[in-house]
């Protein structure tokens, strides 16, 4: 059974193979380091709880937990469903996600110019 930290790996470098996605993207929307996230997608390191979902969040995906009983039970959703949802999770969260990320470059520069 692969991990979530694989699975999510797997879906962020099929995104950037196809052009969809890009380590300094995900890192912007994130918040995140450039090196920070291709440790991650280069499994040299782990993601921490938070680091996890806001790598989630910039990609444009939520994680839920259901009980294994009930995981069970729901029935499988089709590629073309979940892109649908993917498309219509991005369009609606990017603002939100941008915003966060728009606010950690604000505290980045004012910590670098405090700095000097």
């Amino acid at each position: 059974m692969q991990t979530l930290e694989s699975q999510l790996r797997f879906v962020l470098l099929r995104q950037i193979d196809r052009g969809q996605q890009s380590v300094s993207l995900l890192a912007r929307r994130s918040g995140l380091s450039q090196p920070s996230v291709s440790n991650f997608l280069h499994a040299k390191r782990n993601a921490s709880m938070e680091s996890f979902s806001w790598l989630l969040e910039a990609a444009g995906f939520e994680a839920q937990i259901f009980p294994k009983e009930v995981a069970m039970d729901r029935p499988a959703i089709r590629p073309k469903a979940i892109a649908e949802l993917h498309r219509t999770m991005k369009e609606q969260r990017m603002p939100e996600v941008e915003e966060n990320a728009r606010s950690q470059r604000q505290r980045e520069a004012e910590a670098e110019h405090q700095r000097r």
